[in-house]
This record gives structure tokens, sequence and C-alpha cells, in this order.
């Protein structure tokens, strides 16, 4: 809004008196964290007692006004200077306001408010220091203000007004284009309007796009509102507070409800997957229920990568987000730079994911119902060899490598295929989900009350997962500075069953039939290594008969209180508790799977855990003039409270009838856990200043204590300061009408990471397995048991840290509905925790279970990188479509590992091989290393070629290139040019953390047709096929792909499948290049289509049952476009090991079916 710089003539006179502020701020000094907590109630207590004092000076401010026949809206700017106070309109309701003549001397801001709007066919309400100008609501009776004259020939008008979700908006303001005919719809979407058969009705709301439609007529016109392309008003929630999206100076990526889709999920990170730039949302497995973990902006620590999550404000853990249902969450909002997560401190390393849950739309109460319904099937699968086939591989396996074969592959019977060990194990799972929802408000209050139930059946045999939710939200108003809040969220879940082994079932016997009557321990077919060198189990055996179930029940309590304690100034005082149960079961009758007996046994675990955290804090927010002012200080005390667990193992059941513990004639305590929660106190501040809503400042500081470091070292600053400039508004940018918005912002700040293992400064002990270390000790060397130390004690153990820059560009084009964002950061972490070897001297561990290692800050990683976000929206008659498209690049590298002989990190074992991956100072995390694979050798003129290279550059006549090489062999590059392959050849060969990864939507409407399209993919990335071990490397006579019949045979095969059964250690145990192929992918995440009724129908239909009803088809996971050859290229991992793929769980192609209504 732009402000006069001198009153224009119709002013007689005026005098400006600006509220009154004062602030108080003081430095704390840390305490011990008893006496901290004892003051922060005292503190509280205070602030509350002073809270029911305060009076509210904003509606008592003294206004000096003069003004005669002035427009409305400068009024209201003079208003904005005296007061502080923003107005809010739009252009449709300001059309109908007249020019005002008053004569105020000392009056109250609120009188002179209500005689301004006595003429008026408006009306006002007040949200925090902002006057919201709208539409005088028609009475029963009161008709819509018409034109001086009406016209003969007018058409009356009705509909309905919804969003893109196909719920009701009621306040639209709907107006005839170029007159001051206007009404608002009711709570129910409809309204009433009349108008000339050719006229245009407009329609707007706040944050959505207007629409415009030409009436031909019709005397029914429903509409849907589409978000708007670009809002620069649209807030978006920040840590302890919100702010418009045109004063942001940090980065910040945002998913509301109508981005996620309707999809089915396991849990509530799935769905931002592939919508923000930047955010990598990494699925560990296609299995119903699995897990998910969240990177943003790249892996940034050696101890975890879990962004802090906050939901409405407070915060909480991954658990708590993944309990809640995907139908109760508005958006997801995720604080990617140190501008916007610096006032977490230490909690914000990793980026901070904030959840808004719905809050009801109506004021009547309405209930609205999802269900879906649906079925999935594995979207690829192997080419298997069959019977003979394999029989004839394992038969030149055991001519190869010289071993005996067993006779019974000799037998004709081994020859016939029995079974399709694909079509055993997988299936066509089943999924439904429905969500209940009550919500409506009162003058005083609102509710919403919601429960949902999830059921899901796995593409493998033997994964079924169940998901009930139950939340309740109420918030109450008390008089005109009070408010509260209370919100609970409950989850159960629970996962039955083992889903049958892929890896098994691949590797099986095509002959062996799925069931055998003969096997008295179980009655199904199985495999031995006597009868036909295969030990593979069969996958069946442990789905049918093994009783599992892993249960959890999460519960999230919040609490708030919020109070206006003077003009722009609030305090609010909030608390969220915690509570986790977990417990998992495991029978297993006795019985045989291969040659192996599994006897009947049971375990059992249990664990829960209490925690809660308390925050109070001040929000300070005024305009004076030109200047923006907005203070944020406040302070958080977290504790993880009480923890407590075991687990106990039972065996030797009487039968296999009992599935009880008590049962077990042995039971032995496997492991047991108790109180290990740390405590965290801080204080934080902010600071935003804005200058002429074109110069915008914002700086943050948090201090951090804990007791998870040693006294000396539990203190963290962590500061942060970002700046914005919105050219856009400057006087030289206006001549370029085609630029709607231009910002230049750039950050930089401090944060820390605190998800650690608990008090790992301390020493500790190792008793060994069951006390077995042991002393010798006398004359007679007499064994005692006893101790060593384990591990030693670190105090200068401290916060890893994060420096992070961040710059960007952010801009609109042709009235916003081309957006543009593109943003540079480097993430410098610091002092990351790692291992450091220890010599076997100091006597630090050295037995099993007790490493000789040392965990200090030693560690360095930088990831550095470029986003952008391109999204174009717009509106053709009936026709409206919008595209948001996303794409970010990120480089990461290891620049140290310590001073204290610290060495690479290796690890990424699979089958035989004993490592993949290697984390070393220049490489990546996790980077995978070994030989580089050349060529299998194709004869021995080609081995003699290579022998020839090696004696010429060693000088030695006995020199081989590579030890025991033959042909059929796999010849690797000398890499370091010596002549000779060794252990000094391996070198990085791939690249497991993409450097590119990007998606995007497309939304499309045509009247009451939509279209979603979602994708979603990483580039740049490299994945182990570890089960190409088996699968092409026939490293034992275990079934493979049919890709192995191309294996090398005899002299002037030309092939990459190695002899088989030859030289097995260096073809196939040996890792390398062969094993690592080319991970990017593009997926097309899902496509719904949907069908909204239209109001008017529906009433009719259903006797004014049913407000709004859609019906959608959706596909998932339709198309996958990769060149890896595995069952996914989504493969999960940990830190070390992210992307070496062992056979696990896929994903799956669905197909759903729903509806959405409401009453």
């Amino acid at each position: 809004m732009q402000f006069m710089a001198s009153p224009p003539p119709y002013w007689t006179g005026c005098a400006q008196n600006r509220g009154n502020s004062d602030g108080m701020g003081r430095k704390p000094s840390y305490t011990p964290l008893k006496k901290t907590f004892l003051a922060m109630k005292l503190t509280a207590i205070l602030l509350f007692c002073f809270a029911m004092q305060a009076s509210s000076k904003g509606f008592s401010q003294k206004v000096h006004l003069t003004v005669k026949n002035a427009p409305l809206a400068e009024v209201f700017k003079e208003l904005k200077k005296q007061t502080g106070f923003s107005f809010m309109w739009d252009e449709q309701t300001m059309r109908l306001s007249k020019s005002v003549t008053i004569r105020a001397k000392g009056k109250e801001f609120r009188d002179v408010l209500n005689e301004l709007m006595k003429n008026q066919p408006l009306s006002y309400s007040m949200i925090d220091n902002m006057v919201l100008v709208k539409i005088r609501p028609e009475k029963p009776g009161m008709v819509a203000p018409q034109p001086a004259s009406t016209p003969r020939d007018t058409v009356q008008v009705k509909g309905r007004v919804q969003n893109q979700a196909g719920e009701p908006l009621a306040g639209v303001t709907v107006s005839v284009k170029g007159k001051s005919t206007v009404v608002q719809s009711n709570d129910d979407g409809t309204y009433h309007i009349a108008a000339e058969p050719n006229e245009v009705l407009i329609f707007s709301y706040t944050g959505l796009g207007s629409q415009e439609e030409r009436i031909d007529r019709r005397t029914q016109i429903n509409v849907t509102l589409q978000i708007a392309a670009n809002d620069l008003n649209e807030v978006v929630v920040i840590g302890y507070g919100s702010r418009k999206k045109k004063d942001l100076v940090g980065a910040v990526g945002v998913a509301s409800s109508k981005d996620f889709g309707d999809v089915a999920t396991s849990n509530a990170s799935q769905l931002i997957q592939g919508k923000m730039a930047g955010v990598q949302v990494l699925d560990n497995g296609g299995n119903p229920g699995a897990a998910t973990n969240i990177v943003v902006r790249g892996t940034g620590s050696f101890t975890n990568t879990t962004p802090l999550y906050v939901v409405d404000g407070i915060q909480t853990d991954v658990n708590v987000f993944n309990s809640l249902s995907p139908y109760d969450i508005q958006d997801i909002t995720v604080l990617k730079d140190a501008a916007s997560v610096a006032i977490y401190g230490a909690q914000g390393a990793n980026g901070v994911v904030m959840i808004t849950t719905r809050r009801p739309k109506n004021k009547k109460a309405q209930i609205s119902y999802d269900s879906y319904v649906g079925a999935s099937r594995p979207w690829k699968t192997f080419d298997l060899m069959d019977a003979a086939q394999y029989v004839g591989i394992v038969k030149e396996w055991f001519a190869n490598s010289g071993a005996t074969m067993p006779g019974n592959l000799n037998n004709p019977d081994v020859l016939v295929t029995r079974t399709d060990w694909q079509d055993v194990m997988f299936r066509t799972g089943k999924l439904q989900e429905h969500h209940l929802n009550i919500g409506g408000s009162t003058e005083n209050m609102n509710y919403t009350v919601s429960a949902g139930y999830t059921k899901q059946s796995g593409q493998v045999v033997g994964s079924d997962f169940q998901r009930m939710n139950l939340r309740i939200n109420l918030e109450e108003k008390a008089g005109k500075r009070f408010k509260f809040g209370q919100q609970l969220s409950t989850r159960y879940r629970v996962s039955r069953g083992v889903a049958a082994s892929l890896v098994n079932g691949l590797r099986m016997p095509p002959y062996i039939p799925l069931y055998d009557p003969s096997n008295l321990l179980g009655g199904f077919g199985i495999a031995t290594s006597a009868k036909d060198a295969n030990d593979s189990q069969n996958p069946l055996v442990a789905t049918t008969y093994r009783d599992v179930r892993n249960r959890g029940f999460n519960s999230y309590l919040q609490l708030y209180g919020e109070v206006q304690l003077m003009e722009g100034l609030k305090f609010r005082s909030q608390m969220g508790i915690t509570f986790d149960f977990t417990q998992s079961y495991n029978y297993n009758p006795t019985y045989a799977a291969n040659q192996l007996v599994t006897q009947n046994g049971i375990s059992e675990a249990y664990g829960y855990n209490l925690g809660y955290i308390w925050e109070n804090y001040f929000n300070y927010d005024k305009t004076f003039g030109v200047h923006g002012l907005n203070l944020t200080a406040g302070m958080s005390y977290k504790d993880e409270g009480l923890l407590r667990g075991l687990s106990i193992n039972g065996s030797n059941f009487p039968n296999n009838e009992i599935h009880q513990i008590g049962a077990a004639q042995t039971a032995v305590l496997g492991s047991a856990y108790a109180n290990s929660g740390s405590r965290f106190i801080s204080y934080f501040g902010r600071l935003g200043y804005t200058f002429n809503e074109k110069y915008i400042l914002s700086g943050t500081i948090r201090r951090d204590a804990t007791s998870l470091f040693a006294r000396d070292f539990r203190v963290g600053y962590f500061p942060s300061a970002g700046v914005a400039w919105r050219l856009s508004d400057e006087k030289f940018m206006h001549a370029l009408s085609w630029i709607s918005e231009l910002k230049l912002r750039g950050s930089w700040g401090k944060t820390g990471n605190s998800n650690i293992a608990g008090f790992a400064f301390q020493s500790n002990v190792w008793t060994g397995s069951n006390n077995s270390v042991v002393y010798p000790l006398g004359p007679g060397e007499t064994l005692f048991n006893g101790t060593t130390i384990a591990v030693p004690f670190s105090p200068a153990l401290q916060w890893e840290t994060t420096y992070s820059t961040d710059i960007g560009i952010d801009a609109g084009f042709l009235k916003n509905k081309l957006s543009v964002s593109i943003g540079y950061y480097n993430r410098d972490n610091r002092d990351l925790l790692v291992g450091v070897p220890l010599p076997p001297s100091r006597g630090y561990g050295g037995v099993a279970g007790a490493p000789n290692s040392q965990v200090i800050n030693a560690a360095s990683v930088y990831n550095r990188g470029v986003e952008v976000t391109v999204g174009y929206a717009d509106r053709k008659g009936d026709f409206s479509y919008n595209v948001s498209l996303n794409a970010a690049y990120n480089k990461n590298q290891v620049e140290s590992l310590g001073t204290q002989g610290a060495v690479p990190i290796v690890e990424g074992a699979f089958y035989d091989v004993p490592n993949s991956t290697r984390t070393a100072i220049g490489s990546q995390i996790g980077a995978f290393y070994g030989f580089v694979y050349d060529h299998v050798a194709i004869d021995a003129n080609d081995v003699e070629k290579y022998n020839e290279l090696a004696r010429k550059a060693t000088g030695n006549a006995s020199a081989v290139y590579q030890d025991g090489l033959l042909p059929g062999d796999r010849i690797y590059k000398d890499v370091n040019g010596d002549g000779v392959v060794t252990d000094d050849d391996q070198t990085v060969i791939g690249n497991p953390i993409p450097k590119w990864s990007y998606g995007g939507n497309i939304n499309l409407a045509y009247k009451n047709i939509d279209l979603m399209i979602g994708m979603q993919g990483f580039a740049g990335v490299d994945l182990v096929n570890g089960l190409n071990f088996y699968m092409q490397g026939f490293a034992l006579p275990f079934n493979g792909k049919t890709d192995i019949l191309n294996r090398w045979q005899k002299p002037g095969d030309i092939t990459d499948i190695a002899r088989v059964g030859q030289n097995v250690p260096s073809n196939v145990q040996r890792m390398s290049s062969w094993y690592v192929e080319n991970g990017s992918y593009l997926r097309l995440r899902n496509v719904t289509l949907g069908y909204t009724f239209s109001p008017a129908k529906l009433k009719a239909f259903t006797n004014n049952t049913l407000t709004s009803l859609r019906l959608y088809v959706t596909g998932q996971n339709l198309l996958t476009f990769t060149k890896y050859t595995g069952f996914d290229p989504e493969v999960g991992g940990g830190i070390f090991d992210r992307g070496v793929d062992t056979g696990g769980y896929p994903h799956a192609r669905s197909f759903l079916a729903g509806v959405r209504l409401s009453f």
C-alpha cells in the first residue's frame, strides 16, 4: 500500500497521535537446569498475571481526523499512519464505498471506525493489527446494493463457489463487472444475484485467484476458485510466527493440500515427494507402513539427517508427524536456509518441516467423508531361468569349479518347471482408507473432530498394515484478548506378518514344488544342499507359519494460551506432550524351510517414552507509517523425559499351539533400557524490519543448553541474518509492466545438530556378552569376571555446527501468472562427530562389542547447490491450468575426517562382498569404492596381452597383470598405471547421492472435471545392484536371470557375464564397477481424474442432504523411466550405505477409486 507524502486538498486538518509502545529485554545467564526450570515457572506465572491486568490499547487509541467528501480508501491510509493498523479490502468491495465526511478530535479508534461505516454498505472485522473490510452480509429481507436504475431484462443467477478440493467457500465476493451490484456467498458457498443476460460476474476471494464468468442467460453458475499463481499476500508459516510471502528473506518450500493429490500413503512424508526443490523424501522400501526419511539440501552429518518437525507451531518428532492422517494436514512448509531455521538453533541443522493442520472453514457444522479403495501390483518382474536352463547352468558351474555335483541333478525330473516363484511371492495388494471429519465454529469457538482408518495389504505375500487415527482440535476465545487451544492426535498402527523374502524366492530351483506332503515339518517344498546344491529357503514357509505383529501407539497433546497484551503485542504459552508405546511380537513354530530345522520360539519387546516441551514467547508486530517492525522473544524447555523398554526371548515350547512366552520352558532377558532422555533449555529472539515494504531485514539469535554434553560445552549460540530488496516496487521498474514482482534475498546463519547419542561424552565399561570378559588372576590363573573400558572420556564433545549462506531471486511475470524462484546455497557442516581409531596400546575396547575408537568432533562436509522453481497458472473461460516444476542440483563432499589418525569409513557390505562404500576426504559421503571393471577376458591371447603389459611396466619377467587371470574372468583396470592390478587400483566408482532431484505438478480443470499429474525423479546418481551377486554373477548354484545364458563359455565369446564357477573370489566377491549402475529415474507418481457434481443437482437429488460430492480415480507409479535393471531405482539405506540394493521391497503400481462428500 502506498502512503501519501502530503495530505490531499480535501483534508482540512489532522494531527497524528501514535500509540505508545515499550519493551524490555534481558540477557539470560546460564544456570543449572533445575534452577532455570524453576525460574521458567515463576516467569510464566508473572507474565500471566501481567496479561490478566493489561488492557488493550489498540481500539482505545485517540484519533484526530477532519475530512470532507474524502474517498474511504484515503481515509484508511491516514488511519494507518495514526494507529499502525493495516486495512485490507479488494477492489470490488471498495467500489461500493461512499465518500465520507467526519470531524473527530481525540476520539477512540473504535468509535471513528463505527462512524465511518455507519452509512456504508460495508462492515469490518479485526484480525490482530489488521482491519478486514468486507461487504455487509445480507439480512433477511435486505436487498443487495443495486445500480441506480434496474434493467428491465434481468436474470436471477444462483450458484455455488468452492475451492479446488470441492469445499464450499463462504464470504466470496460476487459482483457484476462495471457495476456496484455485489453479494457474498453464504456458509455453504451458495449465492444469488440479479444481472443482465450478457453481463459478466466477477468472483474474488482473498488468497485465491479472481474468476470472471459471462452469464449468457444462464441461471445456474458454479465456480471453482484456484490458488493464485504467485499470491504475495499468502501467509507462510515460519518459526514462532508467520510472514507474508513477499516479506520472506529465507528459502522456504510450501506444499498444500491442493498439491498432495488423492493418493494412498503409509505416512505423511510421502505427500511432499517431488513437490519442493532441494527436499528429498527417501523411502526405505515399498512395503506398507515403511518408514521414510526427509533430507533437506543434502547429507550434512555422520550421525543423523532427520529434520526437526513442528506441528501447529510446537516442536515434535517424526513419529508425531507420521501419526497425522494426510486428510488432517492443510499444508507442509519446509524451512531450508539458516535465516529461517536458526531460531530453532541446535535442532535446525537438517532443516525444519512445519505442518499446519486443517481448521474448520464454515460457521455451520459440516460433516465430510473421504474414502478410497484400490489395488496394487508390482510394476516390474525379472526374467528368470526355467528348470532346464537352470540345471544346465548348475552342471556347468560344477564342471568349472571342480566340485562334486549331487546325483539328483542328473534326474530327468529336475528339468520340469513346477513353480514360478515370482508368481508365488507377488500378489494383488488391496488398499482402502476412510476418513470422517466433523467441524464448525461459533463466535467464540471452533472445533474439529476427525477419525480415520487405513488398511493396506502389500503386493508381496505376508505384508499387511493397518492404521487408525483420531484427532480432536478445539479453540476458544475469552473476551477480545484471550485465546486458548487444545489438540489431541492419536494413532494406532499394526503391521502383521512377515513379507516373503524376495531373494530366497528368486534363488529357488524352478523344479521344486510349492508344497510337498513328504515334508512333515511344514508341508512345503524345500531345497537342500545335499540334494539340490541349493539351500535357499522356500519364501512362503516363514510367511505362513511365523506369527509376527509390530504395534505402535502414539499420542500427542497440544495446549496453548494466547493474550493480546496491548496493540500489536501478544504473549503465548504453549506445551506439547508426546507419548509413544511400541510392542513387537514374533512367534515361530518348528518348521523346515531348507535342510535346517527352525525350532519353535518367541521374542517380544516393549518400550515407551514420555516427553514434553514448554515454550513461552512474546510477539510484537506493528507498522509505523512506512516502517514495519516485528519482534519475537521467548524461551523453550524440552525434556525427553521417561524412556523404558525391554526385550525377552523364549524357547522350548511344549507344542505349537500356545503363543505365549509364559509357556516357554526357557526364557531369557534380551536387553533393557531406562531413563536416558536429554534436556534442553533455550532462549531465542528475532527482529524483523521493513521499510516502505521494499527493504526487508531479519535477524535471529538462539542460545541452547543441553545435558547431552559435558558442563563446559553445554551452551551454544546460533545467530542468523537476512536481507531482501523488492526491486519491483522501485520507480525505475514501473515501466517494465511485464515484471509483476522481483525480489533479491540473501542470508547467513549458524545452526547446530543435536540429533546424537545421549551422553556420548561419558566413559563406559563393557562386561562382554553374558559377562564374557574375564581375567586370569593368581598363581593358578583363575578366571574372574571383569570389565574393560570400552569408550574413553571425551569431555570436549560438543555441537555439530552448520554455517549456511543463501542467495536467491524471486520473480513474477505477466501479472504473476508466471513465477520463478532461483536460489544458491552453501552449507558448511563442521565439527561432525566421527569415530577415530585408537591404538590397542591405549587399552580401550579390543573385544567383541567394544570397538577401540573414540567419538570426537573432527569431520567436516559441505553441500553446495542451486534450486529452481517455476510455476505458471492461467484461466481461459471454463478451462484453467496450473503447472509447477522444480529442480535442484547438489554437490556433497567430505573435507576432513580429523587429525588423530582418522581413516576412511568403509561400509556397505552385501552377501559375500565385504564392503562397497568408502567415505574419504575429497569424495562424497558413502561413495561407491572398488575396482574399475573393463571386460571379460576373451581368450588366452587376451590374457597374455595384459600379462605382457605387466612385464613391460614392472621389468619383471614373471609379472602377471592380475592374479589368477584366466579366459572368461573379469579384467579390471590398472588405475594407478603401475602395470598390475592390486588393491591400490581401487577408486571411487559411483555416486550414491543424487546430483539432481526434480519434480512437478500439472493441474488442469474444465468446468467440473479436474486432472492432476505429479512426477518426481533423480539424476546423476548411481546404485549398487547387489542382487546381481546371484542374478548374474551366479556365485553359487542358485537360480538367476536369463542374462546368465549369455555367459562366457568358450574362447572368442564377448560378454559381460563371467564364466560361471570359475575364480569366484575375483569375479563375484570383489567390489567393482560391474555392480554399479545408473540409478537415475523419472517416475509418474500419480495421475488423478476427478469430477465434482454441481450443488444444484446435488440438492435436488439428495433433498438438500449433500453440499458437495466429488468422485475420482487415481493411478500411482504408472510409469517409471530408468536404465536401472534392479526391481526398483528407489533404494534407501543409511548414511554410509545409501544406494546399496540387496533386493528390497519394490514400490507398487496402484489404482484407486475414491469419493469425497460433505453434508
